[in-house]
């Protein structure tokens, strides 16, 4: 009886020590449609999460991806209770954060009434703009808005929305405000969902990069490297192809080579 039950000790050590028993990734994420939202089935769906389900079904202690509203998501995330989120990428972010391989190439613009649309970026001088905050968008539009300041043009009025779903679009509609700043994909998608046909865009950035982010005090950096490892694998495979065509969406195109500088364990 002893022996069997130092048998099961033995066994049980070994199975921990392999990482066996360790705990699935939890990955935390809010509305943000195309690529990840809640859909009429009630199911938590886009791309972005698709693309890590995928992933998943071959990570040995798998995930789990929680839809939460944004802030929720973001305080999970920053404590610790959460190993990812899905982020854009940015220096400030790479100072404490480690990220996947990049798995979408997008783009930031404004979204505009047709009898109000803007040609150039220097029209959005002054203006009120709405954009989703906290997000990368959000700061990518304050770097907008200080190079127009260097340029002597007025700052931009700018109008925070504390979700990324339709209420911005809605609203932009009844001229609440004169423009919306936010990823194209997602102002597609949501103008679609409403059934706005005749919206104006400007895009107004470079390429932007989505991610899942790890916070580097809590994480350990070699499972993030296996991690990464196999999204690449899975990319190389053709694994994705078909949810870029599905989404409409293009894949990132970051070489191994830029993985270091871009704080990615590889």
């Amino acid at each position: 009886m002893i022996n069997r039950i130092l048998a099961c000790c033995f066994t049980l050590s070994l199975l921990i020590s392999s990482g066996s028993l360790a705990a699935p990734l939890k990955i935390v994420c809010h509305e943000f449609a195309p690529f990840s939202f809640i859909n009429a089935e009630g199911k938590t769906t886009g791309v972005l999460v698709e693309m890590i389900r995928t992933a998943c079904k071959e990570w040995p202690e798998g995930c789990e991806i929680d839809l939460l509203p944004n802030r929720r998501a973001k305080q999970l995330f920053h404590s610790g209770k959460a190993n990812g989120h899905f982020l854009g990428w940015n220096p400030q972010r790479a100072q404490e954060m480690w990220f996947s391989v990049p798995l979408i190439d997008t783009e930031y613009g404004f979204y505009t009434l047709p009898e109000f649309k803007l040609s150039q970026v220097e029209q959005a001088a002054g203006k009120t703009i709405a954009v989703f905050m906290p997000s990368n968008t959000y700061y990518a539009l304050k770097a907008l808005e200080q190079k127009l300041i260097n340029q002597g043009l007025s700052p931009l009025k700018i109008r925070p929305f504390t979700a990324g779903n339709s209420q911005p679009l809605k609203m932009l509609i009844r001229e609440r405000f004169d423009a919306y700043y936010v990823n194209k994909a997602v102002g597609a998608y949501y103008a679609q969902q409403l059934g706005y046909k005749d919206l104006a865009y400007l895009p107004a950035s470079e390429t932007i990069r989505y991610f899942l982010a790890f916070k580097k005090e809590s994480n350990d950096k070699s499972q993030i490297k296996q991690f990464n490892q196999l999204l690449f694998k899975l990319k190389r495979e053709g694994k994705f192809d078909r949810l870029y065509q599905k989404w409409n969406v293009s894949p990132s195109q970051v070489s191994p080579s830029e993985f270091e500088q871009l704080s990615i364990p590889f």
